[in-house]
């Protein structure tokens, strides 16, 4: 099996090898750092990007496991979890060892997708220099993988990790294949597999690399072993990359492939011709690029024009038939274009996966097998006619100069991806009537709360392709927050229409109805979304707010408790619950789901104060002195949290002069806001009575009469104080 690779040492153009040598392999290896470093600093400006509102939450930031950092709870979940569809455990692994060392710092996360790409294009020059022994090409080959704007969206999206990690692990693949050809042995085929293995826990798009090993058989290991015997051997390989074929098809089943009926075969045949020809343009003209092109068969597609299907059907199949007549004088041409067509196979669309024409992120590996191709077929042209000094010298220079311009390109391009807001725009510069890109742009602008242009852009969004779902349903959160609560309802309607499977879309439609004073029929959805996910914490918890408005406390103390049993780190199904305890006279239980409120959210200035509230019924003056002073330090504008602050401090028994001194700073500041209300002004009172300010406390209570009227409890309180101060007490009763 190993025969082939003492035919390293031949050249097609006279070059010696001499990579066997200890001169030339710390030549290589020091050309591939130069190379890793050159990467490096071109990407290194990722380092201030940020994450993107686009699958970076589901892969890290709003991921609980990944947050969780690296641990055998993460590593058992990453096994079997499906992100976005996709199965990638070694993927989401490292997702969670970077938030290890970087925590929420998105610039670790994007240095370390720089740092795996650096690594892929130096193993690809090592290998493509041990292999062929031709140092230059090799190196110009690996040059164009690392600066290609192409590479940009594998590199500058952390949600893309799977391409450069699993890219590092194909390459290192390549590297123990040939030396398992070179010397065979179970260790050397072991390591082949091993490698293989981890690419398919990357990314599943590598389980090409077994028919891309029987054309590195041809070129450049150059083996003679009958076909046969060289299949045999790879039968472990095609095992595996059948079995991660069916794990990407079962995971993506369910969401991520539409129908023949969504998009038809004819479109997805046209699609993937056009596909081949589009790379192919980009890898030469990167213009125009952008992060999600529609795909034809979908609204806002750019439809596929009898032209430019059989231009690019011409250019594909010329392609392929000049290769074919070449195979044998020139055997990389075979290499290089079978390993472009053989890569990206996968990602055509014949098995579409999501709404995409096609992606820069696909070009990733496969574009490799298009430098090979046309890298080597210049060298061997300059070699066959044994150019001048003169004109070599010419050659390098334009060499140096094309490699210059797609990495200045690739500079510009980066910039796309700082943020969210600025990658869809882009897109929309790119494809104006892309329906999921005015969608992401409308929720990045909503979640800013610019909820103008938030509205415009989903409109947009809605006008483009009715029937979206989610589109409608973040309509209806943007219209609720304008104030225009009937069009919200009527979009969280369509949105049911459109998805009425969906829980989500229920929830909101009852959230809306509630909002509206119906609470009848809020109950009504919140009682559907639960027969579609009786699990939600939120839900049962938005119900006994319904059920609450609707007059069942019982029913809604019912659905609070739910909430909580199922998300006991939910705060505000904490506080609901103790709304309703209190509301029966539970006010001990009702006093223990504040606390928790509290220590689930403490810089909730509401939950400081509606624990000091429940605290000081059960008469835990020292805890409710605690809650208040954290409210009003949460927010010091807060009158409310303020004033309790100091008739608690005033009026509680063994209050301190301290307290007495606390209280009426408190007091004056809130009375000076607003000498005719006749809370802060009995409030002030209190304060100076328990400063032993008594005359001061007479003529606050004469002010606050007078603002108070003649009748009523507070009327009646103004009486009680009034006599205690006359006999120069101070006022001793919280309540």
């Amino acid at each position: 099996m190993g025969e082939g690779l003492h035919l390293w040492h031949r050249s097609k153009c006279g070059v010696e090898p001499g990579y066997h040598s200890p001169i030339e392999r710390r030549r290589i290896v020091l050309v591939a750092l130069l190379l890793a470093a050159a990467t490096v600093a071109l990407y290194a400006p990722v380092a201030g990007f940020e994450f993107l509102d686009y699958d970076d939450r589901l892969y890290v930031t709003e991921n609980a496991h990944v947050r969780a950092g690296l641990a055998w709870s993460t590593v058992r979940w990453a096994l079997t979890a499906q992100v976005v569809s996709h199965w990638h455990p070694l993927t989401l692994m490292s997702h969670a060892l970077d938030w290890t060392l970087f925590g929420d710092w998105a610039g670790g996360h994007h240095l370390t997708n720089v740092l795996l790409h650096a690594l892929g294009a130096a193993l690809l020059f090592a290998f493509l220099a041990r292999t062929t022994a031709r140092t230059v090409p090799s190196l110009v080959v690996a040059a164009l993988f690392a600066v290609h704007p192409l590479r940009v969206e594998s590199v500058a999206w952390v949600a893309e990790r799977k391409d450069v990690l699993s890219g590092v692990w194909f390459v290192a693949a390549l590297h123990a294949y040939a030396a398992w050809v070179r010397r065979p042995s179970a260790v050397r085929y072991a390591a082949v597999l091993l490698c293989f293995a981890c690419g398919l826990l990357a990314k599943p798009m590598v389980l090409t690399l077994p028919l891309v090993a029987l054309l590195l058989d041809r070129w450049p290991l150059e083996r003679t072993a009958p076909l046969g015997a060289r299949l045999v051997e790879k039968v472990p390989l095609f095992l595996m990359a059948g079995a991660s074929a069916a794990a990407t098809l079962l995971a993506a089943s369910d969401h991520a492939m539409p129908t023949l009926a969504t998009i038809p075969l004819g479109s997805r045949l046209a699609n993937a011709v056009v596909s081949l020809a589009w790379y192919l343009e980009k890898s030469v003209w990167p213009s125009r690029l952008c992060v999600l092109y529609m795909h034809p068969a979908l609204p806002g597609g750019v439809p596929i024009g009898g032209t430019t299907l059989l231009v690019s059907l011409a250019v594909v199949v010329a392609l392929s038939l000049w290769v074919v007549r070449n195979r044998t004088a020139r055997p990389y041409l075979l290499t290089g274009w079978g390993g472009y067509l053989v890569m990206v196979a996968p990602v055509l669309g014949f098995a579409q996966a999501g709404i995409q024409a096609r992606a820069d992120r696909y070009a990733y590996l496969p574009l490799v097998g298009i430098y090979v191709l046309v890298v080597w077929r210049l060298a061997d042209a300059l070699a066959e006619r044994q150019p001048g000094r003169l004109a070599r010298a010419a050659v390098t220079v334009a060499c140096a100069a094309v490699l210059a311009g797609y990495a200045a390109a690739t500079a510009r391009q980066l910039e796309t991806w700082r943020d969210s807001e600025t990658l869809y725009r882009r897109a929309l510069a790119v494809e104006p009537d892309n329906f999921m890109m005015h969608h992401n742009y409308g929720t990045v602008l909503a979640r800013a709360g610019r909820d103008a242009e938030a509205l415009a852009a989903f409109e947009r969004a809605r006008a483009i392709n009715p029937g979206y779902a989610d589109t409608a349903r973040l309509l209806g959160g943007v219209l609720e927050r304008l104030g225009r609560l009937e069009e919200a309802i009527a979009q969280h309607r369509a949105a049911v229409r459109l998805d009425p499977r969906n829980p989500a879309n229920r929830r909101l439609l009852g959230d809306a109805l509630l909002a509206r004073g119906d609470a009848a029929a809020a109950v009504a959805e919140y009682r559907a979304a639960l027969t579609l996910d009786d699990r939600d914490a939120h839900t049962h918890n938005n119900l006994g707010n319904a059920l609450l408005a609707a007059g069942d406390a019982a029913g809604a103390r019912a659905a609070y408790e739910r909430a909580v049993a199922l998300g006991p780190g939910l705060p505000g199904a904490r506080g609901n619950l103790a709304r309703s305890l209190e509301a029966e006279g539970s006010w001990a239980a009702a006093l223990e789901h504040r606390r928790a409120h509290v220590r689930l959210d403490p810089a909730s200035a509401d939950a400081q104060e509606a624990l000091a509230a429940t605290a000081l019924h059960e008469e835990q003056y020292d805890e409710a002195v605690a809650a208040l002073r954290a409210a009003v330090r949460l927010n010091p504008e807060r009158a409310s949290a303020r004033r309790l602050l100091a008739w608690t401090l005033a009026t509680r028994s063994g209050a301190t002069p301290a307290d007495a001194a606390e209280a009426l700073s408190l007091a004056a500041e809130d009375a000076a806001r607003d000498d005719d209300d006749p809370l802060a002004l009995v409030t002030l009172a209190a304060a100076q009575a328990a400063a032993a300010s008594f005359p001061d406390a007479l003529g606050t209570l004469a002010k606050a009469r007078s603002a108070a009227g003649a009748a009523g409890d507070l009327a009646r309180l103004i009486d009680d104080m009034e006599r205690r101060f006359r006999s120069g007490q101070a006022y001793r009763d919280v309540s």
